[in-house]
Order: structure tokens, then C-alpha cells, then sequence
């Protein structure tokens, strides 16, 4: 009998115009022509990465295949001992290398593109803001400095330390908002094209982009507001005599 017996996965039933049921002892052409039986129908699984949907697929128990592997469920707590036991077990019956791979570890490198990215965004994300927050810190300084007898005058005048902060603060809280909603298309662009490599993925959500111009606000806000309180807090006597 030259049959070669399959169990396939359900998107491979649907695509045959079958029913998981109906699947079962059908006979048809698959491998080159060859009589082949479906004996079995699984749930569809993930075989391959998330940039990849779930396709159809088709499993055998070849005795012709040179390759041959056998999967093992063990347990995690005496990885070292389960290890020597079956390698000892495998020679018992092929006396050849016993070589080993874990399954987690297989479907962790499918990502290693990703985590390798995640890690080179987030340090030069934390760079980017280091330099811009210094950057805010020096316009800040250079700003109260340029203005130092005014804020002397309006101390003098009554404004409160509060007021003064908010005055200097104000001016580069603009700026950032000006920037924040120039970074929005830029953004969602370079985010929707990397998205755009997964067969499974999410809708950006607004919710995102407010959350992170509130915490670039708040990042801005404290930053220029050190130096603006330092310069409020000035004697408005050694400020007019500048």
C-alpha cells in the first residue's frame, strides 16, 4: 500500500472544502500526486513566527526522511539529569551524536529581530531625551539670564514666584507642543510600516500618542522650570543692579 497517511491542521480541511469531521479517511493528492489519507485534524497552531499568519499545513511520519526528530516533554526543575538519561537511552538505540535543541529557545530567536530593535529604540530613545532635556535646561538658563532685570522689575512689581515660573515656562512648553504635533505623522508613519511586518497586529490607539506628549509635557515642564524657579527665587535687588 503506497497510502501515506496525514493529519492535517483545520485551515488545510477548509481549504480542501472539508469539515474537521468529514476530513477524516478522505483520500486525496497532496504529496506529488501520491494516494494520500487524512487520518487526523488539529486546531490551527502558530508553526512559524507572528509575521506570518497560520497556513496550511500537512504532517507525516516519513521513514525515508534522513532527518528524524523526536519531541520530549519534560519538566524544568532537573533539566541536567533528563538530559543524560535520554542522551544515554538514544545511544542505546543509534550510536551516533545526540544533539538537542529547546523548543522556547527555537521560538525565542524567531523574535531576536525585534528584541535586538526594542533594545537599540530604547537607548537611543533615553539618549534623545537626555540631550533634549539639556538642551531645554541651557535656552532655559540663557533665557532667565537675558532676562533677569525684567524678572527683578516684575518681582518688584509684585509677581508672585509662581508667576514668574510660569512666564519663563510657558514659551518652551509652546515650542514642545509645536513639536509633538509635528511628531505625531512621523511617528504613526515608522510605527504602522513596522507593524505592517507582523500578520498579527493591533490599531495604534490615540491614547498612546496623548500619553506620550503628556509625559514629554511633564518631562519639558520640570526640566525648564528648575532653572525658572532658580532664577524667580533672585533677589530683585542683585537683579536690578545686573
Amino acid at each position: 500500500d503506497t497510502t501515506v497517511q496525514v493529519v492535517v491542521n483545520k485551515s488545510t480541511a477548509d481549504y480542501l472544502g472539508f469539515t474537521p469531521e468529514e476530513a477524516i479517511g478522505r483520500k486525496v493528492s497532496i504529496f506529488w500526486n501520491q494516494p494520500t489519507e487524512i487520518v487526523g485534524v488539529t486546531e490551527d497552531f502558530h508553526y512559524a513566527s507572528m509575521h506570518q499568519s497560520i497556513g496550511n499545513y500537512c504532517f507525516n511520519n516519513s521513514r525515508d526522511n534522513q532527518y528524524i526528530y523526536l519531541l520530549v516533554k519534560v519538566q524544568s526543575n532537573n533539566l541536567p539529569a533528563t538530559i543524560n538519561k535520554l542522551e544515554s537511552t538514544f545511544k542505546k538505540i543509534i550510536p551516533s551524536t545526540f544533539e538537542y535543541t529547546f523548543l522556547d529557545q527555537q521560538l525565542a530567536q524567531l523574535y531576536q529581530t525585534e528584541e535586538r530593535l526594542t533594545k537599540v529604540v530604547l537607548f537611543f530613545s533615553g539618549l534623545a531625551i537626555f540631550i533634549a532635556c539639556m538642551g531645554l535646561y541651557a535656552l532655559a538658563a540663557f533665557t532667565a539670564e537675558q532676562r533677569i532685570k525684567e524678572l527683578g522689575i516684575r518681582k518688584v512689581m509684585g509677581a508672585s514666584v509662581f508667576q514668574l515660573v510660569v512666564m519663563l515656562s510657558k514659551e518652551f512648553i509652546g515650542l514642545v507642543m509645536i513639536a509633538f504635533f509635528i511628531g505625531i505623522p512621523l511617528g504613526y508613519y515608522l510605527i504602522s510600516n513596522w507593524m505592517d511586518g507582523f500578520a498579527y497586529k493591533t490599531n495604534l490607539d490615540v491614547a498612546v500618542f496623548v500619553v506620550s506628549g503628556t509625559l514629554a509635557l511633564i518631562i519639558a515642564w520640570i526640566t525648564v522650570s528648575f532653572e525658572s524657579y532658580k532664577a524667580a527665587r533672585r533677589n530683585p535687588v542683585e537683579s536690578l543692579r545686573v
